[in-house]
């Protein structure tokens, strides 16, 4: 379940979404959270 989400994550950014979308669709609490996750994409 964890790499389906992550997919989706990855797909989010390549496709241009900014941040807080991303953020949101993952539910993270922060955007903290999902640029430490994200960012490097």
């Amino acid at each position: 379940m964890h790499d389906l989400r992550h997919f989706f994550a990855c797909g989010l950014v390549a496709a241009g979404c900014d941040v807080v979308t991303v953020q949101r669709a993952q539910r993270h609490a922060s955007a903290t959270t999902t640029l430490n996750t994200y960012g490097h994409l």
